[in-house]
């Protein structure tokens, strides 16, 4: 179902799960090793921590003009210029940063016309440097160029083979494209094939709360390969899809190739759902999810404003750590959503960092499955 543009501006959220890989540079005699930074969108601010958790710092805020947002819903990285992107789901645009935050163009408008916006909730960034945009109001995934060109458009609102109910999040790792098809509780996939629309592959799961890939609103998507799966296959590595399921209070790992597994096996679950069987940990509502390149996962944990880590062993998760002070001050959390993981080289003289990352995401929009609820967001 679409959404109605006239509820209230709550329900225009997004869950954030996001992949990525990131590399700074620093024009100095001197630096550190490279350390590990997370970027988190609370509130309408992008909040930089260290890999303990310490504030670095922030940008964006509330308003309308460059810079600024209404609902930041999405981050990307360009892997070619280090640029950040963001999207706004309320202005219905995509603001283009340096990676030190600083304002650098726009494109996009709001409606339903090829290549504009309505209620924009993921996007990611390929290695073509064109931005893959979740186009959520609309039930469809646009691609445009670096400089806001529209190329292609993928999908349309319904319950079909490559068609959408309120898309809220894209993943890409090497050809393979993934959609968090939130409104129909499942997740697609799709082949890039360079300037041809992608070839649509499968897809995977219903509403429901059963391990076997069931899910109540998928949000986020992150795309990693993890081996370790599979008694019949310890060292066989798999691509899989990390999906945040939170009225689940769960983060899935489903199979997403079907070289050595069947596609869409589920390969387990880390949350509190009591059908795991192997609880060590609770997620009250993990929304967004990411993974670094340690093998550590980073959940968003929406509702206690925290953020969580976890290894993973074969299919169980652990839980490593904790962060997250709640408020709206710098370097507090309020109503967190989304994550990205980078990157950055650290002077040894005085702090200073230079980054980039490329990330995917995810989010929430339309009235999704039974139940389903857009969890309140206030005022920081």
């Amino acid at each position: 179902m679409m959404c109605d543009s006239s509820r209230s501006d709550f329900w225009k959220r997004a869950l954030g799960l996001l992949i990525l890989t990131s590399f700074s540079v620093i024009s100095l005699q001197a630096f550190s090793p490279a350390q590990q930074v997370e970027y988190v969108i609370t509130g309408t601010r992008i909040v930089q921590f260290d890999q303990s958790g310490n504030y670095l710092t922030q940008f964006g805020g509330t308003g309308t003009t460059n810079g600024l947002f209404q609902l930041p819903s999405g981050i990307a990285v360009d892997p070619n210029t280090n640029n950040v992107w963001g999207a706004d789901a309320i202005l219905n645009r995509i603001q283009e940063f340096s990676s030190t935050g600083t304002y650098l163009a726009q494109f996009g408008s709001g409606g339903r016309s090829t290549g504009q916006l309505l209620s924009p909730y993921g996007l990611v960034v390929d290695g073509a440097s064109n931005v893959w945009v979740a186009d959520t109001g609309n039930s469809r995934i646009e691609e445009f160029t670096s400089n806001g060109t529209f190329v292609q458009s993928l999908g349309a609102l319904g319950g079909g083979n490559g068609q959408f109910n309120g898309p809220t999040g894209v993943a890409i790792l090497a050809n393979t494209l993934v959609v968090s098809d939130t409104g129909n509780n499942r997740i697609q996939v799709f082949t890039l094939n360079g300037t041809s629309p992608p070839t649509f592959v499968g897809q995977f799961g219903t509403y429901g709360n059963s391990v076997n890939t069931q899910f109540k609103g998928p949000f986020s998507v992150a795309l990693v390969q993890l081996s370790g799966l599979f008694n019949t296959l310890p060292t066989q590595k798999f691509t899989v899809a990390l999906v945040a399921d939170p009225y689940n209070q769960r983060i899935m790992e489903i199979v997403v190739d079907s070289t050595f597994a069947p596609a869409g096996t589920s390969a387990g679950a880390i949350g509190i759902y009591p059908s795991l069987g192997n609880t060590i940990f609770s997620f009250p509502s993990p929304y967004g999810v990411a993974i670094d390149t340690g093998g550590t996962i980073w959940a968003v944990d929406y509702g206690a404003n925290r953020i969580f880590t976890y290894t993973l062993t074969g299919v169980n998760g652990f839980q490593t750590g904790t962060f997250g002070v709640t408020g709206g001050g710098p370097g507090q959390l309020f109503q967190p959503t989304y994550i990205a993981i980078g990157f950055a080289l650290s002077r040894l003289l005085r702090s200073g960092i230079s980054h980039f990352f490329q990330s995917t995401k995810i989010g929430n929009c339309c009235k999704l499955s039974p139940n389903w609820q857009v969890p309140r967001r206030d005022r920081e």
